[in-house]
């Protein structure tokens, strides 16, 4: 018996999938009628199942491992169980084989069967209960994060004025030029200073590489250093990786690689200045539906210009993002069994890879231990805030085809989605700070690096009210939630000088007004490539009246009399 409730066994841990304009079918296991567990251990069940670890609010697992994962394919796939309730809990395999989110000083009981769709009990293993220890663990702090978006601000004949946003705690900050230390400032708060660049490194043609360091000696403690810039004495390298990021019938929003050294970009269309930004984009509008258009920029800072960019074609009205979704989960043999290589890549110009989690105090938002041996990026202790992967089995497998595919579609975007309705627990903490914003910024960088993806989708549902029940919720969503876009942008861009990439940042929003100020889409739209609005389930199977999922329009005749505001055009109307 249980000695204390646990709100972990409350309801199945099932991904729910957010489609822009489709609702999906997920699979939720049923309740099911099973007899007592029988005496003895069942032959055709996972056998000898036992507890490897336990702590204050995880149990690791295993059983008697059959096959090498390869033949037969995927052999220890299982599904566990309340052995109390026969209800189900979550998935597991080799590798991700353990219940996390326990409460301390608690007595569970699991069974494990092998996976099947549709599921059964048929086959149970013995019966394992164990009880959580009263130990709670610490957890370890978050390290001094770097300085953020390190650059160039000012340039003269004998020095460099470079500027970056602060870390949290730091307490001063270290300026290396090629690997050794140069100067430095010893106040947390400064965030600029000018070095004097040697007379001998002044001349045409000398390479130069800077990088900032933050220091916290009170505590011995010193950051990972911050993006490095690279210059050549004198020289500019012209803008990269200029993209059409999205477009409609009169715009065309351009994006481009940060330049290092560079402090201002001219934008010409057809040869002629349409614009000056200190920012890698810009939006050319005014142009007529159907008509192409060449695009170039050129980088500048006080003394030097860049040779110009590459031209970009672009026809307002023909360069529409076309975005869909590929999830884990369908590569399941069991499920769905749908390859990435399965898909006409023709249809579309990104796809949002569903999902990637959250990892808060050493978990998911499931019962998944954040850290993995297994896993590159999850390999060592994985701090509060940074991104995870929601499926370590499909994710590695499906980036890897992602690869081959997007070098077979060079026009392809892939970016991560990270969160949807059931992985959306910890935004809200996650966002509430600077050093976890910055946690989650920087270790989305290292994610899009390691998987060769394109950019980051947030699908936080929802900020300050809604989604699941256990979802957590601040009034200073709002707030927060500018604050993380900003800091991702300037990550992003960050390492966009760095890798000769312009990385695309977007949101799925919630069709609603309410989404509108609680993602206070006023402010946050500034930081954003695009906006993906979930208009859809404006009605369901909770009604008497059927009525369409995604309707276009208001049925002004239809008997329920929806409100007009509910339809995808309402939506959009809303969001503008």
């Amino acid at each position: 018996m249980y000695t204390s409730t646990h709100k972990l066994f409350a309801k199945p841990t099932v991904l729910s999938l957010c489609l822009a304009l489709l609702v999906s079918l997920l699979y939720v296991p049923a309740a099911i009628n099973a007899a007592d567990e029988p005496p003895g251990q069942d032959p055709a069940a996972p056998q000898n199942l036992r507890i490897v670890d336990l702590s204050h609010n995880m149990a690791t697992f295993e059983w008697d491992f059959i096959g090498n994962d390869q033949d037969p394919q995927h052999p220890n796939d299982i599904d566990i169980w309340d052995a109390d309730t026969n209800s189900y809990l979550t998935w597991g395999n080799r590798w991700t084989h353990a219940l996390g989110g326990l409460t301390p000083e608690t007595t569970y009981r699991i069974y494990i069967t092998w996976y099947e769709r549709p599921a059964t009990l048929a086959h149970k293993s013995n019966v394992l209960e164990f009880t959580t220890t009263a130990d709670m663990s610490e957890y370890k702090e978050a390290p001094l994060t770097p300085p953020q978006n390190f650059k160039v601000s000012d340039i003269t004949e004998t020095g460099i004025t470079f500027g970056w946003t602060t870390s949290p705690q730091a307490t001063g900050y270290d300026l290396y030029m090629d690997g050794d230390w140069k100067a430095g400032v010893w106040n947390g708060t400064d965030n600029a200073m000018t070095y004097t660049i040697p007379e001998e490194k002044r001349v045409a043609g000398a390479a130069l590489n800077f990088y900032l360091g933050a220091q916290d000696p009170a505590n011995a403690r010193v950051s990972a250093n911050s993006n490095e810039i690279d210059l050549i004495w004198g020289e500019l390298a012209a803008p990269s990786d200029l993209q059409v990021v999205t477009a409609n019938r009169d715009t065309v929003n351009l994006g481009w690689a940060p330049v290092p050294g560079a402090t201002l970009y001219t934008v010409y269309q057809g040869g002629t200045v349409i614009g000056t930004t200190s920012e890698p984009r810009l939006t050319a509008s005014g142009l007529a539906e159907g008509q192409s258009y060449d695009f170039t920029v050129r980088a500048a800072n006080q003394l030097w210009e860049s040779p110009i960019s590459e031209t970009l074609s672009a026809v307002p009205g023909a360069e529409y993002t076309n975005v869909t979704y590929y999830t884990a989960w369908s590569l399941s043999e069991q499920g769905r069994n749908f390859r990435p290589e399965d898909v006409d890549y023709n249809n579309f110009t990104h796809i949002n890879y569903a999902f990637a989690d959250l990892c808060w105090k050493k978990f998911g938002s499931g019962a998944t231990a954040c850290q993995n041996e297994n896993i590159p990026l999850q390999s060592d202790y994985v701090h509060d805030g940074e991104v995870i992967l929601g499926d370590a089995d499909f994710d590695p497998r499906n980036f890897a085809s992602f690869k081959t595919i997007k070098e077979e579609n060079p026009h392809l975007k892939l970016l991560v989605s990270v969160g949807g309705w059931s992985w959306s627990n910890n935004f809200s903490p996650v966002a509430a700070t600077e050093l976890t914003r910055r946690t989650f910024a920087n270790s989305a960088v290292n994610f899009i690096r390691e998987y060769g993806l394109d950019g980051l989708d947030i699908d936080w549902e929802y900020p300050v009210e809604g989604g699941e029940e256990d979802n957590a919720h601040s009034a200073e969503d709002n707030v927060n939630f500018t604050l993380l876009m900003k800091t991702i942008r300037e990550a992003f861009d960050a390492a966009g000088s760095e890798d000769g990439r312009y990385y695309l940042l977007t949101i799925a929003s919630g069709q609603g007004d309410n989404f509108v100020v609680n993602a206070d889409l006023k402010n946050s739209s500034a930081y954003l490539d695009y906006i993906n609005i979930m208009t859809y389930d404006y009605s369901g199977n909770w009604e008497l009246f059927a009525h369409h999922n995604a309707p276009l329009y208001h049925d002004g005749s239809h008997p329920m009399d929806y409100a007009a505001r509910n339809n995808v055009s309402g939506g959009a109307v809303g969001h503008l």
